[in-house]
């Protein structure tokens, strides 16, 4: 005899979740399991310069860059799709504006926040530029730079082999923030980039004979 509550069964159509949703979830477990780099299909991702873990490099991380964009939502997406970024929490306020974000990137934390012009916070979309570069180190600087222009990021200088070791690419996001991408393609000291630019006569390169030791500012 058949089930008659069969004909009351839903057909099972499995939907793929919103990118958005989907990207925040992924970084909440990726942060409370402490992996990194965060699960990406895509052959290149950005790599860290040490072999600290994802805890270690947030409780050394001192500073930390705190960004203002004139649409963080997208700009979460872009930093996701272009930098293989994920989102670990935001307060939206009532108004709609994005109060606060942060993300991660190559395993350091940023924030971010829309603009707040009444309290003095803009873009640089509103000052019509940033003085303000940041550094990303990558393992793929040509496929990391393509994505990112794909994705709506302007091109001020292509990759390029550099005589300190790096082959180096600069980009302006489509939020206004200027990217340095880097690539190690050379393990030099600071003695043989020094001799590099001497026989080149373009610039002075000087060691600081007495390191700094790292450590919180007191």
């Amino acid at each position: 005899m058949p089930d008659p509550l069969e004909s009351l069964r839903l057909p099972e159509t499995p939907e793929t979740p919103p990118r958005e949703f989907a990207a925040v979830l992924r970084g909440r477990l990726e942060a409370a399991l402490g992996l990194w780099p965060p699960t990406d299909p895509r052959p290149s991702t950005i790599t860290r310069s040490t072999s600290m873990s994802t805890a270690e490099t947030a409780a050394a991380q001192v500073v930390m860059p705190y960004l203002c964009v004139h649409d963080s939502v997208a700009a979460l997406a872009f930093y996701r799709d272009a930098f293989g970024a994920f989102e670990t929490m935001r307060v939206v306020g009532d108004d709609g504006r994005m109060g606060h974000c942060e993300f991660t990137v190559g395993g350091a934390r940023f924030m971010m926040a829309d603009e707040f012009p009444e309290m003095g916070v803009v873009s640089p979309r509103t000052l019509g530029n940033s003085p303000v570069m940041l550094y990303l180190e990558v393992d793929d600087i040509d496929h990391i730079h393509a994505r990112a222009v794909a994705d709506g990021a302007e091109s001020l200088r292509p990759p390029e082999d550099q005589t300190h070791g790096n082959r180096t690419a600069t980009i302006v996001d489509p939020f206004g923030h200027r990217w340095m991408l880097s690539q190690t393609i050379e393990q030099l000291s600071t003695e043989q980039y020094a001799a590099r630019e001497a026989a080149s006569g373009e610039w002075t390169v000087n060691a600081t004979k007495a390191p700094v030791e790292p450590g919180y500012l007191t």
